[in-house]
């Protein structure tokens, strides 16, 4: 149920994207690039930056910075309002629009009808600093409903953000990857070719390394031995984009661009949500 936290930017840095079903790849990834300039905004107001807020999740001490950071993302996000109140509406419209699947759909908005609670708690400001917290408190005991897939989907999705600072990409590529399309752009390939080297899905020359996706497959699907024999299915069926002939040699790209499409075409054959 974690996807709350990805469609609900600013908790999203407050708890671990872990966890992911409904929301592909690209979703994350895109979420979480359109994260980053809110985080630098109000960042350079706070003085913290993108690896404080990192480090201080990753250790558990998110709540040793100042909630009004989180108070500020939301604002700009549309999720608490100018009263500091939770904008139930905002937020749920928000949700209708990156959570397609409607059973996931009805749960996170009746986590938000819940968590909705938080506007008749007393607080000290009229910021929303007082009501993030809450907010967060509220919406915690929901991040760790999800499974292994979601942590694979997870770690890759952090890789795209990592390589998207090498190959930054632009709004309307956002809305292309949101919609399962990869814009025809060298920039948004390479950035692709960049998150499946690191993740040992591409080797060196550039070509899908089937024994790497193997070793992750293994790694994150041990425990769910069906999804792990369609993962490997799967794995098998895109192999073949290492028979097309590419333009561009070594680097990569143009067969990103192969496995990246042949993910979305062969994602309902083989029963994988991505």
């Amino acid at each position: 149920m974690s996807k709350l936290y990805c469609v609900f930017l600013f908790l999203g840095l407050a708890v671990s994207l872990r966890h992911v079903r409904a929301l592909s790849q690209e979703d994350i990834a895109a979420i979480k690039t359109g994260l980053r300039p809110l985080i630098a905004e109000c960042g350079k107001e706070f003085g913290v930056d993108e690896a404080d807020i990192k480090k201080a999740k990753e250790s558990g001490k998110i709540e040793s910075l100042d909630p009004c950071l989180f108070a500020c993302i939301g604002k700009k996000m549309g999720m608490i309002n100018d009263k500091g109140e939770f904008d139930v509406e905002k937020s749920s419209e928000t949700v209708k629009k990156f959570v397609t699947d409607k059973d996931e759909q009805k749960q996170i908005l009746e986590i938000i009808e819940k968590c909705s609670s938080v506007n008749d708690e007393a607080v000290s400001d009229d910021k929303g600093c007082d009501r993030a917290v809450l907010l967060h408190k509220c919406m915690e005991p929901y991040k760790d409903q999800g499974n292994s897939l979601g942590d694979l989907q997870k770690s890759y999705a952090d890789l795209v953000i990592e390589c998207a600072k090498e190959f930054p990409i632009t709004t309307e590529d956002i809305a292309q990857l949101q919609n399962k399309q990869l814009p025809d752009k060298e920039s948004v390939k390479c950035l692709f070719a960049c998150a499946y080297k690191k993740a040992g899905m591409m080797d060196d020359e550039g070509k899908m390394s089937v024994e790497g996706a193997l070793e992750v497959i293994n790694k994150y699907l041990a425990d769910d031995p069906d999804t792990m024999k369609k993962a490997i299915d799967f794995t098998n069926a895109c192999s073949t984009v290492n028979d097309a002939e590419v333009s561009d040699g070594t680097k990569g790209c143009d067969r990103a661009a192969l496995m990246f499409r042949c993910s979305i075409d062969k994602a309902d054959e083989f029963d994988i949500n991505l």
